[in-house]
């Protein structure tokens, strides 16, 4: 008995001490063999397989270990407290009754992983920091004063410094409760019987402050989920789905407690739903928005749009393809202009084999039709017909979305937008970039303080970006008054 719960102990302590030095050395337990999974897909050996069942089984090991390294500190010392407090004295227990290899060994134990605790403790606090630091050093090299208002707080300090940034997620706590409106349907009736059963899906929920219809002339924020753009993974159907969502997109909530209307949009998914068709419902979604958002306090005439994974690709490209009739089939003459895009760890590259099925079962599309959808290489034909600021925040461990791809469509759009005057003149050629050290794909998904505060920075620019605009037409206003 108590060599099997030596045992026990030994392998307990053992993996935790492997996870600690995953985590400090920021390296893959779970996910070393996605990598090579991930680019078999799509190659010819794998096409007959069903791409929700691939991905399903890539996702099986991308949860565990997106919990290894975003798990927020207290959980991980109370499960430190655990191993340090009850099994190594239950273990000494038993080594005082047989053979003192065990006890020391329980004794050796407790060193190592207080050790360890503490070095982890340690790694956390500063991941935080640091992510709160290069926060503030990304919203300066695009241009953003200390505030949208220009002041300093009342202690001298920027209001989006790094400690602004670390406290902000908890004063946004405190923050009035929401007003929700649930599964509204987008699109007209010939598009959603042309939808058949997968109508299901082309919904949006409305989050807003309970002031919002009272006041009006809010700004917009419109997110579109990740998942990979199939079916049971970004979501299934009913409002199970679209609560899990919200749940898992912090994005939405944060912005509407922040003062803003706050749209999340559900739209049809692989594999019953392909591209564009998969697009074009973000269109009509966007459609919807600009029609009807003023009856719930927004300001149809300042969207900002943004997504995470799959969505932020679907984000870029609504704000590379304004008003392309070639993407509003039936509503050409629709204005789907947007005054901002935030993007979330985006798929910007879509032109790999693994996304060949997106656009057709038997891939017998050609090449052009992805690279089409695809933000890294779409940038380059894109057209603006207004001058709106780009935000990308980006995971530096990403094995889904690798940070290559990000740093590469970062610099094709600056050198992209520096070649449009209205860019230039207005100051918003520069991209707000922001990379984390060590984080990983989905890092937002999880209550840390690191994705509270990359919201916060995505608050901080949207912000100084409607107050930009608001300026901008107060000061066009009183020009033609003088005139």
């Amino acid at each position: 008995g108590a060599g099997a719960a030596a045992g026990c102990g030994a392998l307990a302590l053992a993996a935790d001490w492997v996870l600690a030095a995953a985590v400090l050395l920021d390296r893959d337990v779970a996910l070393r063999q996605v990598k090579p999974v991930w680019e078999r897909m799509g190659t010819e050996k794998y096409r007959s397989l069903d791409m929700k069942v691939q991905i399903r089984r890539v996702i099986a090991w991308w949860v565990p270990e997106l919990y290894i390294h975003e798990t927020p500190v207290v959980p991980t010392v109370l499960r430190k407290a655990f191993l340090v407090s009850v099994l190594p004295m239950f273990l000494g227990a038993f080594g005082d009754r047989s053979s003192g290899w065990v006890g020391s060994f329980a004794s050796l134990g407790v060193r190592v992983d207080l050790a360890l605790s503490a070095a982890y403790v340690v790694e956390r606090l500063w991941r935080y920091y640091e992510a709160s630091r290069l926060s503030t050093r990304a919203l300066a090299r695009a241009g953003l004063p200390a505030h949208p208002l220009h002041r300093d707080d009342a202690h001298g300090f920027p209001i989006h410094s790094a400690l602004a940034m670390i406290l902000a997620p908890d004063l946004l706590k405190l923050g009035p409760n929401l007003v929700h409106h649930r599964d509204i349907p987008y699109g007209t009736p010939e598009e959603r019987s042309a939808a058949g059963k997968e109508v299901r899906h082309m919904h949006l929920d409305v989050l807003h402050c309970p002031y919002a219809a009272t006041q009006g002339s809010l700004p917009v924020f419109v997110h579109f989920h990740g998942g990979a753009w199939t079916e049971g993974l970004g979501n299934k159907d009913g409002r199970t789905a679209r609560s899990q969502r919200l749940m898992l997109c912090k994005s939405p909530r944060y912005m509407a407690k922040a003062g803003w209307v706050s749209v999340s949009v559900d739209y049809r998914l692989y594999p019953r739903t392909l591209l564009p068709e998969i697009f074009l419902d973000c269109k009509r979604a966007l459609r919807w928005v600009k029609e009807n958002i003023g009856e719930y306090g927004g300001n149809p005439g300042y969207i900002c749009v943004g997504g995470n994974s799959a969505g932020g690709q679907l984000a870029a490209m609504l704000a590379m393809t304004m008003n392309d009739p070639k993407y509003q089939p039936g509503f050409e003459h629709v204005d789907t202009t947007v005054q901002g895009a935030a993007l979330f760890y985006p798929a910007v590259d879509l032109g790999q084999p693994i996304s060949s099925c997106l656009f057709s079962p038997d891939h017998s599309h050609p090449l052009e039709a992805q690279l089409a959808h695809s933000p890294l290489h779409a940038v380059e034909s894109a057209s603006f017909p207004v001058a709106l600021p780009f935000m990308v925040i980006q995971s530096a461990s990403d094995s889904f979305t690798p940070v290559r791809d990000a740093r590469k469509f970062v610099r094709k759009l600056e050198k992209r937008l520096g070649e449009e005057e209205a860019f230039t003149s207005q100051g918003c050629h520069k991209v707000c970039y922001l990379e984390l050290p060590r984080a990983r794909h989905g890092f937002d998904t999880w209550s840390c303080l690191r994705a509270w505060i990359s919201n916060a920075a995505l608050h901080r620019f949207l912000e100084h970006a409607h107050m930009t605009h608001v300026s901008a037409e107060l000061s066009s206003m009183l020009g033609d008054q003088e005139e």
